[in-house]
């Protein structure tokens, strides 16, 4: 008789333990981490849009490790209203901006709408370059959080420094 109720009460633990680690499956990635997790070989594509009342932003961007560990992104060529034709172009990116394009990606999935005007919606795919492994599609529209992606998008134009990237992370980091 003690064994069968110990198994019943088993039986519930059993059955969220299995849920969870088939949701984890699904979702192909541990909270927090998605470019720090790309395995050589795998590419995240980013599509990052920012609405605000005075600016728009819409770009693509794909980020992938090579054999050696390297990170890096191309950053696909798009019209822009303010600013005419942007070119398309890749440069490798550092571990410590990897991590805080993570922190603004976490950021983004676990934030509620605040009532801010400016929103950001982020679609991430990561593929193995044969098939797609998971996918997401994130909305921060909190007006505070990290902004790695838009400072990435926008580094070496409108005269924001190239490694401004690298000075906010390094900033928040103290914080």
């Amino acid at each position: 008789m003690a064994s069968s109720k110990t198994s019943r009460l088993m039986l519930p633990a059993w059955v969220t333990i299995c849920t969870v680690g088939v949701l984890a499956l699904v979702a192909g990635c541990k909270t927090g981490t998605v470019l720090g997790s790309l395995k050589s070989g795998q590419v995240a594509d980013v599509h990052y849009r920012r609405l605000g009342c005075f600016s728009s932003m819409d770009r693509v961007l794909a980020f992938s490790r090579g054999e050696g560990g390297q990170m890096s992104v191309k950053v696909a060529a798009a019209q822009d209203r303010s600013r005419g034709s942007l070119p398309a172009r890749q440069r490798p990116v550092s571990e410590e901006e990897v991590a805080g394009i993570d922190r603004e990606l976490e950021h983004a999935r676990t934030t509620r709408e605040t009532g801010c005007t400016t929103s950001k919606e982020i679609d991430v795919a990561v593929s193995d370059g044969v098939r797609e492994l998971r996918r997401a599609h994130l909305v921060d529209a909190s007006c505070r959080g990290p902004e790695a992606l838009y400072d990435l998008l926008r580094e070496g134009t409108a005269g924001v420094p190239a490694n401004r990237v690298l000075q906010r992370t390094a900033l928040a980091r103290r914080r």
